[in-house]
């Protein structure tokens, strides 16, 4: 993440996906991290970085996951 950017839109083909993070500061923990299923159409999620003063910023990744339509040849 960019510390200026507090929202992404991503288009994604998997039903699965993990969201990583790592924080510029050791001493700041990340929530909201890992392994995520995900519904057809747009699903939310806020990453929480919260700093060693507790001060806290929220990242919200909108994961769009795509309709595929397969035809059995």
């Amino acid at each position: 993440f960019k510390s200026g950017t507090t929202t992404y839109n991503v288009t994604v083909d998997d039903a699965t996906t993990i969201i990583s993070a790592t924080a510029n500061d050791s001493k700041s923990t990340i929530k909201g991290t890992g392994t995520k299923n995900l519904n057809y159409g747009v699903n939310k999620f806020e990453i929480v970085v919260t700093a060693e003063n507790e001060s806290t910023k929220t990242y919200i990744l909108n994961i769009c996951l795509k309709f595929i339509l397969r035809q059995n040849l």
